[in-house]
């Protein structure tokens, strides 16, 4: 978890990189980050689920899909989880049949892929737009970029949650 935390805040020398790869850096990020992570999307949800049904969602970028499962608790129909780390889409549909739930996943890269195809009522991206093209000088445009794209993936009156941390 230290070296987790570590290498996500201060340097940030793990932010962009394929960290959820490692098992034990994916395991660390179960029992540290993601309770995080699902307790921030489940606040931010509590508005979205008031003003009407949440029916189905798409996660970007958030490896085992903490917001997916926030989204579900929030009384979402459907989720998909898209991430570039297979290691932890796999953990995602383990923690999903765990809880007797069924979920999505799609292999996605964000740097250079397409948004998954499909319509949604919500689309999430947490703790992804800071990771992405960093160091590149156009990293604001192309960040910007792809959450307008997100926009045209959206059913109408559908939103995007964008949960960053600064």
């Amino acid at each position: 978890v230290r070296r987790l935390s570590q290498g996500l805040t201060g340097k940030r020398d793990m932010a962009g990189s394929r960290y959820m790869d490692d098992q034990r850096i994916l395991g660390a990020y179960l029992l540290y980050y993601w309770p995080n992570s699902y307790a921030q999307a489940r606040y931010a949800l509590r508005e979205i689920s008031a003003s009407g049904k949440i029916g189905s969602v798409l996660v970007l970028g958030e490896g085992p899909g903490p917001a997916a499962f926030a989204a579900l608790d929030a009384g979402a129909g459907n989720a998909v989880i898209a991430d570039r780390s297979e290691n932890a889409l796999e953990l995602a549909l383990k923690l999903a049949a765990g809880r007797g739930e069924s979920i999505g996943t799609r292999s996605w890269k964000a740097a250079n892929q397409p948004i998954p195809n499909g319509m949604f009522s919500l689309i999430t991206m947490s703790h992804l737009i800071n990771e992405l093209w960093i160091g590149q000088a156009d990293a604001v445009n192309r960040r910007a970029g792809l959450i307008e794209r997100a926009f045209e993936h959206l059913d109408p009156g559908g939103r995007v949650l964008i949960i960053e941390p600064a």
